[in-house]
């Protein structure tokens, strides 16, 4: 009603303006009864949405709501006018999670973008296309169908899903968004002087609405003037703004146009990520995916902003295609009467709740004032959500130019980042489009270029006999055939360098207008391309742009023209990156390749540029061989400059931990908000390139390597193919340390190392790589068990010990027969140091049992030691363990004496049975033992028996195994 009284469209009819609507009119023959919207078009096309309301509807087979929804929708297809026409059908509900909602969405807007039911049922069936979740819904609608006696068979299916919507408002929430919209929506429906009454008019359009439903009525638009005649405030003309969301609709049309979503004839649509962008707009009205290049991040915008353009009009903002210089220029050009929020609020009202934002990394300066105004315009208005693309640096390396005020008041999600195909996705796509699956094949010498999208399409579309190796190879084919046959390459070849020029120079365009036109429709037809008109085009894909920014610096000079001294735009960083990359794959030395970072290194240049130079090497679909080549200058100097590149590694490819943590099920608030997990090849390349070379690693670089070891291990707590293979390394650089220590004198000491490593770092080291090689051990178990043998061996190895009793890792699972046997020689005193009594000698404080190790185990507690690790993971062993502390313990109090009457008597089934040690009854709470040690010991062992006894084991079992057989000391029986 509101819409008809502004001459808004309504939702579900964009481009349609409403005639008349009627409320329960089940008795007239239309099913889905609650609300009935009759419109029109701008040619007279009329068009009816019925709609029916739930409060809550589940779409699940076993839900009755969705049983009786499509009933009704079957009962609207009986209808005579209902195949001859434009007769919509959706269910209102209340909102829900998107993604919980999203997969039945996106079988929605499947059915309206595919064009046959062969199509759409086939991929809703096939492997890998279609989730769980779809195939459900679909298949529960199908047995509904049945159930209602309509017919269901593919087209009957596919004809009435593609007629039906879902719509979802969120009155029923605390702080409605809807309700805050509809009433500023008020405001405009009313004369200005009387904006005031807004709020009133709202309550009692709601009121008319209740009694018109009661009365089964109807409302056109003078009727609605006619309710309101002679209240305290004037309605106001109609502002349908239909030109102008005519013009809006074009805009964002060609926009997605622009984005080639399909590749070799499929579309990919990669679940996994539709659902990390959903669950991004539960979170907050912020949301940014980003990715690399070519990852496909701006078609799984033009999925979400085709999803919403069913139910209204929508804003798509793109470089090149965004007006200019700010909201006052796009509202001239639009001929929109209106504010920027009242324009998001009239579309929000109409479903378009989102205002989509392609790319933000190629805007330009003027265009972006555009941008920035309708990003703090949607942060002012209820409900409204920003969803943007950005490279995977964006906000960075490159900074964000969005206003962060805005942002923060929208709430930002955590970045949603894309990256290559993932093993799910290129199944789906062998699925999909089978023409492909040579190229996706495992060992197809394109193999490491065909998982980012766009470069598949691209080699999928020229079907290349001789597929390139790398990345490279790809760019450097396109840019010297000029993507194009012989006959006239050196016409499009002028073209291309034209607009790698504009490219360079960051103009979003580039003027063509003195070049050969069938040159420059070769170009547009080849897809390399996009025509702008006026004689201005631009590249059709960043990829292509980086290609040819990378080919123009194969030209020394022109790297005079970067803007060095600024940090590096995404574009540029990763022509500078392919042109490093070029540089190292097509020369048989590094010669070339430091010749880049040479120049990108000159004094005052922002460090972005020399980054994306170093990190060539590790991006390189020929990584290996690149780091090879380069292995002279990485190892000089100490490895300077790959301790350089490592550093660069670990802070640059990553994401933030909870997001892989998130994906295990972890819960991410328990995951330290700084802790990074590698992302993407580059770690893998280097990781497998520094084990290669072995021994050949300076010294110098170890310290780098092992933290690189580490992190990698850490982000997936070691259970990866590759931590077996780092720990030998790890453990032969920790024993290097450990057997030079032991030495008579400090005379005779001889660093390890060639003496590379002083003594502050080396003992920093040693500290660093036992922590990596215990938190993995159990992925060596050999390893683990000749490291803790060998530790009790030395006679210097006070400081092992120490670290090892406090960070066990997982040695109580790797070795527990050595960790018992570590830990029992650490606390017992050898027995040359006690006397005939079990009493130290020298060194020592009067009246107590063990060694100053003990002081370790401060404050008791079950976690103190290796106890309970051993006794979950070892059992025999941790018990075997705590007897002989406890019976050392006694020994020494008791002086070795009998304990005669110093003993409880227990009646147990099987007969009495005698408990000797009275004072030890308690040694595990409050004293009568002078031992941290004992007490974590006793304390651990309880633990474990009331964790097993919880667990559903018997008590007669558990007890059993604590006791033991004979006289067990009164110690255990607390």
């Amino acid at each position: 009603m509101l819409a008809l009284l502004t001459g808004g469209e309504p939702r579900g009819l964009p481009g349609m303006v409403i005639d008349r609507i009627e409320l329960q009119r089940a008795s007239e023959g239309r099913p889905l009864d609650d609300v009935i919207v009759h419109a029109h078009d701008g040619s007279g096309t009329t068009a009816v949405l019925e709609i029916q309301v739930k409060r809550e509807v589940a779409f699940s087979p076993s839900d009755e709501v969705f049983r009786d929804v499509v009933q009704q929708i079957a009962a609207a297809a009986r209808r005579p006018d209902f195949w001859t026409s434009r007769y919509e059908l959706a269910v209102a509900t209340a909102k829900t999670s998107q993604r919980i909602s999203g997969p039945y969405q996106d079988v929605l807007t499947w059915a309206r973008q595919l064009g046959s039911a062969t199509t759409f049922i086939g991929r809703i069936n096939r492997a890998g296309s279609a989730n769980d979740n779809m195939r459900t819904f679909v298949r529960t609608f199908r047995t509904r169908l049945q159930e209602a006696g309509a017919s269901h068979d593919d087209e009957t299916v596919w004809g009435l899903l593609r007629r039906f919507q879902i719509l979802v408002y969120d009155f029923t929430a605390p702080g409605s968004a809807d309700e805050s919209r509809a009433r500023d929506r008020a405001a405009l429906a009313l004369h200005p002087d009387d904006a005031t009454h807004a709020a009133t008019l709202w309550t009692e359009l709601v009121e008319l609405a209740l009694r018109v439903a009661a009365a089964g009525g109807d409302r056109t638009r003078a009727a609605l003037l006619e309710d309101f005649r002679g209240r305290p405030y004037r309605i106001a003309g109609e502002r349908r703004h239909t030109s102008a969301r005519r013009r809006l609709a074009e805009a964002a049309g060609n926009a997605l146009a622009d984005i080639d979503d399909t590749v070799g004839g499929a579309m990919l649509l990669r679940h996994e990520r539709l659902a990390e962008v959903r669950a991004g707009l539960d979170t907050g009205r912020y949301v940014e995916i980003r990715g690399n290049s070519g990852v496909g991040k701006s078609g799984l915008l033009k999925h979400l902003a085709r999803q919403a353009s069913a139910e209204s009009r929508l804003i798509v903002l793109s470089p090149v295609r965004t007006t200019p210089r700010g909201w006052d220029h796009m509202r001239a050009v639009l001929g929109f009467d209106g504010t920027a929020p009242e324009l998001l609020a009239d579309l929000a009202g109409s479903g378009g709740a989102i205002l989509f934002i392609d790319n933000l990394n190629r805007f330009a300066e003027d265009e972006r004032l555009t941008v920035i105004d309708l990003v703090r315009a949607a942060s002012t208005v209820p409900g409204v959500s920003v969803m943007a693309t950005a490279r995977a640096g964006f906000g960075v390396d490159e900074a964000s130019w969005l206003p962060a005020d805005a942002l923060d008041r929208l709430v930002r999600s955590a970045p949603i980042t894309i990256g290559e195909l993932s093993a799910a996705e290129i199944e789906e796509l062998r699925h999909a489009a089978p023409q492909l699956a040579p190229l996706l094949a495992d060992g197809h010498p394109a193999q490491h270029v065909t998982r980012n999208l766009f470069r598949l399409a691209r080699l999928a579309a020229r079907g290349a006999a001789d597929s390139p190796r790398t990345e490279t190879d790809m760019a450097r084919q396109w840019w010297d055939t000029a993507d194009g046959p012989e006959n006239g390459r050196r016409e499009r070849a002028r073209v291309l360098r034209a607009v790698a020029d504009a490219a360079l120079a960051g103009e979003g365009t580039a003027n063509v207008d003195n070049l050969p036109p069938t040159a420059v429709d070769a170009l547009v037809g080849s897809e390399s391309l996009r025509d702008f008109g006026n004689d201005r085009v631009a590249f059709r894909h960043d990829v292509l742009a980086e290609w040819a920014v990378s080919c123009l610096l194969s030209d020394p000079g022109v790297f005079d023209r970067l803007p060095l001294q600024t940090p590096a735009p995404a574009i540029l960083a990763r022509g500078v990156e392919l042109a490093a990359r070029l540089a190292i794959e097509r020369s048989a030395d590094s010669t070339s390749w430091q010749r880049v970072i040479d120049r990108v290194s000159r004094e005052g240049a922002h460090g972005s540029w020399r980054r994306a130079a170093l990190l060539a090497l590790v991006r390189s679909e020929a990584a290996t061989d690149a780091m090879t080549r380069a292995s002279e200058p990485l190892l000089a100097n100490h490895a300077r400059l790959l301790r350089e590149l490592i550093r660069t590694v670990k802070a640059v490819e990553v994401l933030p931990a909870e997001k892989l943590f998130a994906a295990l099920g972890v819960d991410p608030a328990a995951v330290p908000p700084h802790l990074n997990t590698p992302h993407g090849p580059a770690w893998f390349r280097l990781i497998m390139w520094l084990l290669a070379l072995g021994d050949g690693l300076p010294a110098a670089a170890i310290p780098d390597v092992a933290s690189l070891y580490f992190d990698w291990s850490l982000s997936i707590w070691g259970r990866d193919p590759l931590t077996p293979l780092l720990l030998p390394r790890v453990y032969h650089w920790l024993t290097a340390i450990e057997d030079a220590r032991e030495t008579e004198s400090a005379l005779a000491y001889r660093a390890p190392f060639t003496g590379d490593l002083n003594g502050a770092n080396l003992s920093d080291l040693e500290d660093s790589l036992r922590t990596s090689f215990v938190a993995f051990c159990d992925r060596t178990p050999a390893f683990a068990a000749s490291y803790l043998e060998a530790v009790m061996r030395r006679s210097r190895n006070e400081r092992a010990v120490e670290a090892i009793l406090n960070f066990r890792g997982r040695l109580a699972e790797a070795a527990p027969a050595q960790l018992a046997a570590l830990t029992a020689a650490a606390l017992i005193p050898p027995v040359e140091e006690q006397d005939g009594r079990g009493r130290r000698r020298g060194r020592r404080r009067d009246n107590e049992p063990f060694t100053w190790t003990d002081s370790q185990f401060i404050p008791a507690s079950p976690a103190q030691g290796p106890f309970l690790e051993l006794l979950t993971h070892a059992p025999q062993h941790g018990l075997a363990l705590i007897r002989q502390l406890v019976d050392h313990a006694i020994a020494f109090y008791s002086d070795g004496q009998p304990h005669g009457s110093n003993a409880f008597i227990v009646e147990f089934p099987d007969g009495p049975r005698t408990f000797p040690w009275v004072q030890s009854y308690n040694w595990s709470r409050e004293g009568g033992v002078r031992s941290f040690a004992v007490q974590s010991a006793l304390m651990a062992l309880e633990a474990w028996a009331h964790k097993r006894i919880e667990a559903g084991e018997a008590f007669e079992t558990v007890i059993a195994d604590v006791l033991g057989s004979g006289d067990a000391p009164a110690a255990y029986l607390l």
